[in-house]
């Protein structure tokens, strides 16, 4: 049986995906079992060592064989000055960090893994009010970083026809990744998902 580790990378303003995320993938894992197991990892679950920082209690997503990243109005937390990229820029939070380390390794790997799901909340939605303006700027600022991200990560594969259109995690998606496996898909002839 073929474990399949999945990473689910957002910033903190997606919780509610993030729990239609693991429903989804203990869903789909119920169709599966007899050919693989689901393995995913949500970092709200896992112990934080308070000797190292937050990035650092986390597995690279390099290491995963899917990786899906929702994402809304907001791109994250800056991470410590100590995670820099190699040409010594910053990344500009632990879920740029995440998805940059999930293209690299699947540019290491000649785009064996990990395959990179990517979903977007399609609407936003803020209350600015006069003592919130400077929430309201700083939302901007991480909407506009989060565009860019959406826009360089349409140009960085050759398949930008990959992402998806909504953020709703689709099950259809992870099942269709999952069927092409041929350990998991068991025989030709069985069809795993409707």
């Amino acid at each position: 049986m073929r474990t399949i580790r999945i990473f689910v990378s957002s910033p903190g303003d997606v919780h509610l995906e993030r729990l239609k995320a693991a429903e989804v993938v203990e869903r789909i894992q119920g169709e599966v079992s007899a050919h693989a197991k689901l393995v995913p990892y949500f970092w709200e679950h896992e112990p934080m060592l308070a000797t190292r920082d937050f990035q650092e209690n986390i597995p690279s997503p390099a290491e995963f064989d899917i990786v899906v990243c929702v994402l809304w109005s907001r791109l994250g937390s800056r991470l410590h000055s100590k995670h820099q990229r190699d040409d010594g820029s910053r990344y500009q939070s632990g879920t740029e960090f995440e998805f940059e380390e999930a293209v690299r390794g699947w540019r290491e790997t000649n785009g064996e893994r990990p395959d990179i799901l990517v979903y977007r909340r399609d609407y936003l939605r803020f209350e600015i009010t006069e003592e919130h303006l400077e929430q309201a700027a700083v939302k901007m600022r991480q909407y506009q970083a989060l565009t860019d991200l959406y826009l360089a990560f349409s140009k960085a594969l050759t398949q930008p026809e990959a992402i998806g259109g909504e953020c709703r995690v689709s099950e259809q998606a992870l099942a269709s990744l999952l069927q092409t496996n041929p350990e998991v898909a068991g025989s030709a002839s069985k069809k795993l998902w409707l």
